[in-house]
């Protein structure tokens, strides 16, 4: 049975914010440069030469004396805001700029599934204007959402990093869950396969056991030999046992086709070649093919596990997401 590091089921924004404030404390506690590297990235744009990290300084001259050392850091003072839907309230906002003192850095951090209205930016940014000017404040307005917290941890994380991947893998799961991310569909999934490549392929399927959580994504990738060497669009996701060469259905997204009930069954019988026993307890991801291509993976280490691409991301927001046009566009190029 898998562990979960978050917690599920819910849909008040105090436990989606006890999730999120729980990963970048993990973060932190994994590695402080990576949780700096990640600040620094959240407000990319809006600080200029935000800086967290202490510094260590020699022979540094202040107005009287010039001492051997010092050790410093900057002060910051980071407030969230998080909305399960549009609904912020500018009155609760104001509230919450009371509690900035006199931080190097003061940012209130609103999170939500979508970017704030144009109305709503500008409210908030009067409001700010207004308590920087009566208080002397330094106060900026920073709105992110669920996915971009994700792809920012993404870029800080290395593939070796496994023991936080897993992590960041459940976090991504339970946004999913509770409907906090709207890029599901463009959600491209790279997934480790060896000896079952040929039968992926085969049965245009991809099988992983039931008690493994999964977030919901358009697209697989079938990942061997440090690079993905197919792309298929997900078309129904199916949970059944085979008993007695019969195909017991526990869930479907849609009905199975005739076409796809074989090839599970065809796929869980091949599986028996290698070992494995999936006949029962076993999700299978049906797609609507698989497009061979080569995206290589140049870093040093190799995939382990799952990683997420979100396409608009990799391909612009404008490419066809079609399993032939991903795969003809990544085809040649590289990835880390």
């Amino acid at each position: 049975m898998k562990i979960h590091y978050f917690q599920r089921y819910h849909s008040k924004e105090n436990v989606s914010t006890g999730n999120t404030m729980l990963l970048i404390s993990r973060l932190y506690h994994y590695s402080p440069t990576k949780f700096h590297a990640f600040l620094i990235s959240l407000v990319s744009g809006d600080i200029q030469n935000f800086e967290t990290d202490i510094v260590f300084e020699t022979q540094l001259k202040s107005v009287k004396s010039v001492p051997d050392a010092q050790i410093k850091q900057n002060s910051f003072n980071i407030i969230i805001e998080t909305k399960l839907g549009k609904n912020f309230d500018i009155s609760q906002l104001n509230n919450h700029l009371k509690a900035f003192i006199n931080e190097d850095f003061q940012i209130l951090l609103t999170l939500s599934p979508d970017k704030m209205t144009s109305k709503q930016m500008n409210e908030v940014k009067l409001a700010i204007n207004e308590e920087n000017s009566k208080y002397s404040k330094n106060i900026i307005h920073i709105d992110t959402t669920f996915e971009q917290i994700i792809t920012l941890i993404s870029d800080v994380i290395d593939d070796r990093d496994y023991e936080f991947n897993e992590i960041l893998n459940d976090y991504i799961e339970c946004c999913s869950h509770e409907g906090l991310l709207s890029n599901k569909d463009r959600l491209m999934r790279a997934v480790t396969v060896g000896k079952t490549y040929d039968d992926n392929i085969k049965y245009k399927l991809y099988y992983d056991p039931a008690n493994r959580g999964y977030s919901e994504h358009g697209f697989l990738a079938l990942y061997k030999n440090k690079a993905i060497k197919a792309v298929g669009k997900i078309i129904n996701v199916v949970e059944a046992d085979e008993v007695n060469g019969q195909l017991i259905v526990k869930s479907s997204t849609i009905d199975l086709t005739t076409e796809q009930k074989n090839n599970i069954l065809y796929a869980i019988n091949s599986s028996k070649t290698f070992g494995w026993n999936v006949e029962k307890d076993h999700k299978f991801f049906c797609v609507d093919q698989f497009v061979r291509t080569d995206f290589t993976k140049v870093s040093k280490f190799p995939l382990q596990g799952t990683k997420f691409f979100d396409l608009d991301e990799l391909l612009g927001k404008n490419a066809e997401k079609s399993s032939e046009n991903i795969a003809k566009l990544l085809n040649g190029r590289t990835w880390r």
